[in-house]
């Protein structure tokens, strides 16, 4: 065997514990009466396809996290690469019922709501972040203040959005300045 296929055969390995493991997790959810599951921090398109595939295994309702950043350019993308238009469609062609912009930097989710929007005709949520990051480490240092996420959010749900809430360097604060405008 060659190193490709033995790379391509740990890959799938991969791929199927991922199945396993997501498909028994949900079972294990419906189970237990949930009433919807969250994919979140879907960074990529490979994965999102296979754990939405195999979360939808449970018949509930399973809404979709995007976690987005900009590119040098200026243009938004999933965070591991990949179009956001592209994860869009799979959400749409797998009847996801919501799709969130989630795990984003506050001052990124107006562009992705932009590439959201424009072909996705379901609810959409917003739980952003407000962090920098050093490698795997974030830092909470230079965060979004309340008031300045009050007002973002506000720009949110005048377009619609209907589901928001925070992430990563927002705080309690952040969401009693969110809890008048809901």
């Amino acid at each position: 065997m060659s190193r490709y296929d033995r790379l391509m055969d740990r890959v799938a390995r991969g791929e199927r514990i991922l199945i396993d493991g997501a498909e028994e997790q949900a079972a294990i959810m419906a189970e237990a009466d949930a009433d919807l599951l969250t994919l979140e921090m879907m960074v990529d398109l490979e994965r999102m396809t296979v754990l939405l595939d195999a979360a939808q295994t449970s018949d509930l309702p399973v809404w979709v996290g995007l976690s987005c950043e900009r590119e040098t350019g200026g243009t938004v993308r999933l965070a591991r690469g990949g179009r956001l238009a592209d994860a869009r469609s799979v959400a749409t062609q797998k009847a996801a019922p919501l799709v969130t912009i989630m795990h984003t930097e506050v001052e990124d989710v107006g562009a992705c709501l932009d590439l959201v929007d424009a072909h996705w005709t379901g609810p959409v949520g917003v739980y952003a972040h407000s962090a920098r990051w050093e490698g795997q480490v974030g830092i909470f240092d230079q965060t979004v203040p309340p008031d300045a996420c009050a007002e973002y959010a506000r720009s949110w749900l005048t377009r619609g959005v209907q589901v928001i809430g925070g992430g990563c360097g927002l705080g309690v604060d952040h969401i009693k300045a969110l809890k008048p405008l809901v």
